[in-house]
């Protein structure tokens, strides 16, 4: 297996979103293609360990993916350890000088609790998943896709929302994890609101009194 050492511009190392809400929300089964923001990978890795026929993981920086590769390698040879104790010495001085180190070490022991028991199965599904650099806007990487995780990746002009609703194929499913913010409110208006779906991902960013904290997600399908 080829070593590879992170470098600390590998912007993301860690979801902070929660990953049953991201599963759920789209409703992974094996007949599904998805298209997913890479990231830390992690949202790639729990969509892959509901053996979907397919996913593809997306990203515009290079250490994402070369993160995301190094990760999908480690579980695939069994070396179970590696896909949680990245090289992550810079980024945690980086944040402490910010102040900001115990936030994030939380999002990584809820990350960790969340795979310690899924990592055999992501490894039987591991030849199932592949990493593309490019925009997740971009049209080219949407044949045969039928589910797609954006997360909160947004167009930098608003009509570019319209343009890319357009460009999708009809049926395919959308999950969005910041359904407030209006670079999406063109997602109301041009699909339609899965509403059994978003609630049920939207349950899990409710404290025990109803109200909304962190993220607020919604699912979305193209008529």
């Amino acid at each position: 297996m080829k070593m590879i050492r992170l470098t600390p511009s590998a912007m993301y190392h860690a979801t902070n979103e929660n990953l049953n809400s991201i599963v759920e929300g789209l409703k992974i089964e094996e007949k599904d293609t998805v298209l997913a923001v890479c990231g830390s990978g992690d949202q790639a890795f729990a969509i892959l360990e509901k053996s979907p026929k397919k996913v593809i993981a997306v990203d515009i920086n290079d250490n994402q993916l070369i993160l995301g590769e190094f990760r999908a390698n480690s579980v695939k040879y069994g070396l179970y350890e590696r896909f949680f104790s990245y090289d992550l010495l810079e980024k945690f001085k980086e944040l402490k000088e910010k102040g900001e180190e115990k936030e994030d070490c939380y999002y990584i022991i809820e990350r960790n609790k969340y795979f310690s028991d899924k990592l055999d199965k992501i490894r039987e599904n591991i030849r199932k998943i592949e990493f593309r650099k490019g925009d997740i806007f971009d049209s080219k990487f949407y044949c045969g896709i039928n589910k797609v995780y954006l997360s909160n990746c947004n167009l930098d002009v608003e009509a570019g929302l319209e343009e890319y609703i357009e460009k999708l194929p009809s049926g395919i499913e959308i999950y969005v994890s910041d359904s407030d913010s209006a670079l999406f409110f063109g997602l109301y208006d041009k699909t339609k609101l899965m509403k059994k779906r978003t609630s049920k991902a939207r349950s899990y960013y409710k404290d025990i009194n109803g109200n909304k904290y962190d993220w607020w997600p919604a699912v979305f399908k193209k008529p």
